[in-house]
């Protein structure tokens, strides 16, 4: 399950068009999140292996680190090092915006306390 699937499942609301535009089963979910406003001191990385039997998922953490110290200087460089990717997603009739994509393993090189747990 990827993280979109699992914010929408848990923390997702029924969206205004379901059941007309959209299935009856159509969930959203936003959060904007601010540089200068930080919403959590700390965040949690976690690697997990997934497996889904039948409809059911299982779930096997393997890591589980504390980060926190996140600093533009470390976003900047992690562009540079091509560990993260801008992506530019807009249509004449919808505009999905401007998007950053890092690598996986990349995430806790962005902050400067790593705490494996």
């Amino acid at each position: 399950m990827h993280i979109v699937d699992y914010l929408l499942l848990h923390y997702g609301w029924r969206h205004k068009e379901a059941g007309k535009k959209y299935p009856e089963s159509e969930k959203s979910f936003r959060q904007t999140l601010c540089y200068r406003q930080p919403t959590l001191g700390n965040c949690f990385y976690i690697t997990a292996d997934v497996k889904k039997e039948s409809v059911e998922y299982f779930y096997r953490y393997s890591d589980i680190a504390q980060l926190s110290g996140f600093t533009l200087e470390r976003f900047l460089l992690n562009i540079r090092e091509r560990n993260i990717f801008i992506d530019f997603d807009a249509r004449s009739g919808h505009n999905h915006g401007t998007k950053f994509r890092i690598m996986q393993n990349a995430i806790p090189l962005l902050y400067e306390n790593v705490k494996y747990i």
